[in-house]
């Protein structure tokens, strides 16, 4: 896998535009964990020129060994970008916190975008649990189940 170095900004920017509709990037990338989601940031630029969906990993080192940070599928269509994440029932928290997260960074780099996260399960969940859990975190993330 290769590692980019210098702006990782500038790096995914390119890479991101120049892919495929659907098609799959991996990055590995030296970075200190606080800016994780800011990066994350730059996919919605990179798609909002035109509707497809790139499904990204990045994966992070940082001072307490790696760290991967995924959001599996970017999706676009006119003015909203819809952010999805692979979950377990037992992550639905951190994974909730981190795309609403990442929804807060795209809003206000990118006030003209609607940005809405969704959950994905591909087991068998208790739905009412999972809404618990995130009428709990009064967090605007939906979810779904994927088989």
């Amino acid at each position: 896998m290769p590692i980019y170095r210098g702006n990782i900004n500038s790096t995914l920017a390119s890479i991101i535009a120049n892919s495929s509709d659907g098609e799959e990037k991996q990055f590995f990338y030296h970075i200190p964990c606080k800016k994780e989601l800011d990066t994350l940031v730059y996919f919605a630029s990179n798609i909002e020129s035109k509707d497809r969906s790139v499904f990204i990993r990045v994966n992070y080192k940082w001072d307490f060994g790696l760290r991967a940070r995924r959001i599996d599928l970017v999706s676009k269509e006119a003015n909203t970008i819809t952010l999805y994440k692979r979950s377990t029932k037992f992550a639905t928290d951190s994974n909730a916190i981190d795309l609403s997260r990442l929804k807060e960074c795209i809003s206000d780099s990118f006030p003209h975008l609607n940005v809405k996260c969704m959950l994905l399960y591909s087991d068998v969940i208790e739905e009412q649990n999972i809404r618990q859990t995130l009428d709990s975190l009064k967090l605007d993330v939906g979810f779904m189940t994927i088989m």
